[in-house]
């Protein structure tokens, strides 16, 4: 029966509010971001794995890029962060930071950026990107899509392609057209 009684509750936190955009299943675990400004992983039951603070929300599902050996989990947060860690531990592999990033650093103050957070929001990587082998070496690379198109390498998160529109466009809409023009 439900009766809308929370049976468990995880992931909590002293500051923000707690919304997961997009679970990801991998390998029995789970994968998410939250408005609380940081990434976990879980058990099916919820145990706590591993949980890494991030520089903002993570607005959407986590993708997983295929690596021969070692996969990889992708996510992006709202103030201009992209980052790929290692399913395993949560150690970060390659970041990304947006020109127009404006959000928290490994070694700068936490407790500071989390208050001036709540005052502000990013509107930089809200959607799950779209995946493609851009740049034939074997591993999908990463296309972001809103005012501005932007395709990150997947391999070593290396900037590698942008365009702004004119108008909001979805990343998995363009990829075609991109894929036999891009160099």
């Amino acid at each position: 029966v439900f009766n809308g009684k929370v049976i468990k509750k995880f992931a909590d936190g002293d500051i923000g509010d707690l919304d997961v955009n997009g679970l990801l299943y991998h390998n029995n675990k789970l994968y998410f971001g939250n408005d609380n400004d940081e990434f976990l992983c879980t058990d099916l039951n919820g145990e706590i794995i591993w949980r890494i603070p991030v520089s903002g929300d993570v607005e959407h599902q986590p993708t997983i890029i295929k690596k021969k050996g070692n996969n990889l989990i992708v996510f992006a947060t709202e103030v201009g962060e992209i980052r790929a860690v290692n399913p395993e531990n949560g150690n970060t592999v390659w970041q990304y930071f947006d020109s127009q990033f404006n959000g928290w650093k490994s070694g700068e103050n936490r407790f500071i950026f989390k208050l001036k957070t709540h005052f502000k929001s990013g509107s930089l990587f809200f959607s799950k990107p779209g995946l493609a082998d851009f740049n034939s070496d074997g591993i999908d690379d990463l296309l972001y899509a809103g005012s501005t198109t932007l395709a990150i390498n997947g391999r070593n998160g290396k900037f590698q392609y942008t365009h702004i529109h004119d108008h909001f466009k979805d990343a998995r809409n363009i990829i075609e057209n991109l894929k036999n023009n891009f160099i």
